[in-house]
């Protein structure tokens, strides 16, 4: 069941306190964008998508869609495009935020347990469409849509998880057991497999140069140009990651409690329960 309330609070990690920012109530699908700037929410019963500004606290868009079939929402990595799926068709929508234009495309099939990832440019829009062992890259423009290239199988269970580099250039692909896969965008077909210590590949950072791995109960960050180990090494692994724009910090859940880490200073990090009575979210 999906929950149908959003309560946004903002912490501030020097004190034990927060500011409560809104509550939206009737909410079928909600998602916060790669910066932290702004939060997508689709009403249950009036097919319509709000992009809400979390720094004034306004909504600032409504985009309308046909009734009761929208199945995710999602952003870019540059935080410029807001991608729509829907459940009755294999429909894509892409709604650029600053100009507010629309591009439709139509990728046959269901998409492997992960949404898919968008990337522009000043000349196209390229979609990654994650299958099982696959990537699927499409170019994307106001005249038509075509994919372009699949990557390798990925030799792994199955893709958990992918990430294109905020410039462009990379591609990096997760497997379920640490196999991570480096595809230059600029050179298609010349793939870079690494593979790590076993573990799940949970997320990549927002600029692509960090990866997190679970591992015997926790949580390890890699460096994808050194394969080093980074940032701290003593933290419990969780249901979910979260990292901040800038690379510099993490967010760690888990059961009940939020652990936020300066990646750069492990030491530096700060603990709170965001829901009433611990009860696991």
């Amino acid at each position: 069941m999906r929950p149908t309330r959003i309560l946004v609070k903002l912490w501030d990690i020097g004190n034990d306190g927060y500011d409560e920012l809104f509550d939206i109530t009737g909410v079928a699908f909600a998602q916060f964008s790669p910066n932290g700037k702004y939060l997508a929410v689709e009403r249950q019963s009036e097919s319509v998508v709000e992009l809400w500004n979390l720094e004034d606290r306004k909504i600032t868009h409504q985009f309308s869609h046909p009734p009761g079939n929208l199945s995710s929402l999602y952003f870019s990595p540059t935080n410029d495009y807001l991608t729509a799926a829907f459940k009755e068709d294999d429909d894509k929508c892409l709604r650029r935020l600053d100009t507010q234009q629309m591009v439709s495309l139509n990728i046959a099939g269901d998409l492997y347990r992960i949404p898919p990832a968008v990337i522009h440019s000043s000349h196209t829009n390229r979609i990654f469409a994650p299958r099982e062992l696959t990537v699927e890259i499409w170019e994307v423009s106001p005249t038509g849509s075509n994919m372009i290239f699949e990557t390798e199988p990925l030799t792994d269970w199955f893709i958990s998880s992918i990430c294109p580099s905020r410039d462009g250039h990379r591609l990096l692909i997760g497997g379920a057991v640490g196999t991570v896969r480096m595809l230059s965008l600029e050179d298609l077909g010349r793939n870079q497999p690494v593979t790590q210590d076993k573990g799940l590949v949970i997320a990549f950072s927002p600029s692509g140069k960090m990866v997190t791995t679970g591992s015997d109960g926790h949580l390890e960050l890699w460096d994808t140009t050194t394969w080093e180990r980074v940032g701290p090494r003593d933290v419990e692994y969780a249901s979910q990651v979260a990292f901040s724009a800038d690379d510099n910090r993490i967010a760690v859940l888990s059961k009940s409690l939020v652990t936020i880490c300066d990646i750069n200073h492990p030491e530096n990090r700060f603990s709170f329960d965001p829901t009433p009575k611990g009860k696991h979210v």
